[in-house]
């Protein structure tokens, strides 16, 4: 994946994660009724689910990158190729990631896979 393309999957979500926010701020505001302790505390723990959203928007980002990287260069010609060797080719394209990583968002990528009908399949 290009760097253009990379940056537009990040801003897709920061974009998704501060309209959360804007959601979640939204939710603090309307705390004034009777239960507003225990209203406050389910806000403050969304507030808190969207920060750790937030925080690991780059990891999503790079996840879905490798994914797609596997699904246009290495499934179409080696589509019996185990996690692992997977892995091990995409550590060129993506040295920042460990093998144990690259294999793992390979395992999740062939699961995504098998949940596509066939009929959308390309």
């Amino acid at each position: 994946m290009t760097e253009l393309g990379e940056n537009e999957l990040v801003a897709g979500y920061f974009s998704s994660a501060i309209m959360d926010f804007a959601a979640a701020e939204g939710a603090l505001r309307l705390c004034t009724h009777a239960d507003k302790e225990d209203s406050f505390e389910r806000a403050k723990e969304e507030l808190s689910r969207l920060g750790a959203i937030t925080r690991h928007i780059p990891t999503y980002a790079k996840q879905d990158a490798v994914k797609a990287h596997w699904r246009e260069h290495i499934y179409p010609n080696h589509p019996k190729l185990s996690n692992e060797k997977a892995g091990e080719w995409l550590k060129d394209s993506f040295p920042e990631l460990s093998v144990r990583k690259l294999s793992e968002y390979v395992g999740q990528a062939k699961k995504e896979l098998q949940n596509i009908p066939s009929a959308c399949k390309t």
